[in-house]
């Protein structure tokens, strides 16, 4: 197996599909990664992803434009509804207005 890497996309592509497991489309306009997904932040807003929810403590830090609703939470615990539901509305707000969304 070769082990040299290759770009995986042009930087002017906006197809984020082939990012070898960073993010995965759930729906339209919503996707599930994880934090690595920083390192593709260009092709991301290529794509149109505009806003990110932020589910893990520390770093890495989205640089803007992305809007960033920073909810982290500890592995194995419950979310509290209240949290939920300001996560959910924080979702369905930006794609009712066309945006899309990444949650890790």
């Amino acid at each position: 197996m070769n082990s040299e890497h290759q770009p995986l996309v042009d930087s002017n592509d906006t197809d984020i599909r082939p990012f070898d497991g960073k993010i995965a489309e759930v729906r339209h306009g919503l996707y599930i990664g994880g934090a690595g997904a920083v390192t593709i932040a260009g092709n991301l807003v290529n794509a149109g992803i505009t806003h990110i929810v932020k589910l893990y403590w520390d770093e890495p830090l989205w640089p803007d434009p992305f809007i960033v609703a920073d909810m982290a939470i500890d592995d194995g615990v419950f979310l509290d509804r209240s949290q939920l539901e300001e996560g959910v509305a924080f979702i369905r707000e930006a794609i009712s207005r066309g945006d899309s969304v990444l949650v890790l």
